[in-house]
């Protein structure tokens, strides 16, 4: 299974675990003018070859593109490495975490980020994901 189908499988699992009005208020969230919040997932290590360097330059031009719809995009880090590419590429992030580097995030881990992650929504720091 490639990467994007795992965020995606893992997204539709997390979305249908939400009771019904708080899947209505995610949705809506994917349709209102607040900023959007794009989250790079990086690893905390330069031992991935090129993955980092492609995942900033692609993840930057999309930034670019949606900046050009007139969308307002803050920028959401997880992963070290991710974290220096962008600030050396002169962007600033709303959020950033390491990871671990030496095995899968626990559970624990992944709860907390999508906590900070909810409360900054919560708090209209951004409205839509992507």
């Amino acid at each position: 299974m490639c990467y994007s189908a795992a965020l995606r499988t893992a997204l539709e699992q997390t979305s249908a675990a939400l009771e019904p009005e708080q899947r209505q208020a995610l949705l809506r969230s994917w349709t209102d003018r607040r900023p959007i919040g794009l989250l790079f997932v990086a690893s905390e290590r330069s031992l991935c070859g090129a993955f980092n360097e492609h995942l900033v330059t692609h993840g930057l031009q999309y930034l670019r593109n949606l900046a050009a719809t007139g969308a307002t995009v803050k920028l959401l880090c997880l992963g070290s490495r991710g974290r220096r590419l962008l600030e050396a590429a002169g962007h600033t992030m709303l959020y950033n975490k390491r990871m671990p580097s030496l095995s899968v995030p626990t559970y624990l881990d992944v709860e907390n980020i999508a906590l900070d992650l909810l409360d900054l929504a919560e708090q209209g720091a951004f409205g839509r994901w992507r």
